[in-house]
C-alpha cells in the first residue's frame, strides 16, 4: 500500500514536471519573439535617425538563438 502511494505520487510529480517543461518552452518562444520585435523596433528607429543603416533580420535571429 505504501509503495502504491509512492508510485502514484511519483506519477503525479512527473505529470506536473511535464507541464512545467511545456510552459518553459512556451515562455522561451515568447521571449525570442519579443526580442525580435524589440530589435526590429530599434532598427526602425535607427533607420529614421541614420539613413542607410539597417539590421538584417536573419542576423538578428541568429544572435537571439545564440543567447
Amino acid at each position: 500500500p505504501e509503495l502504491w502511494a509512492d508510485l502514484k505520487t511519483l506519477g503525479a510529480l512527473g505529470s506536473q514536471m511535464e507541464d512545467c517543461i511545456e510552459e518553459v518552452q512556451l515562455l522561451q518562444r515568447r521571449r525570442k519573439d519579443l526580442l525580435v520585435e524589440v530589435l526590429q523596433l530599434r532598427g526602425h528607429k535607427e533607420q529614421e535617425d541614420e539613413k542607410g543603416r539597417s539590421q538584417d533580420i536573419e542576423d538578428t535571429e541568429q544572435w537571439i538563438d545564440s543567447k
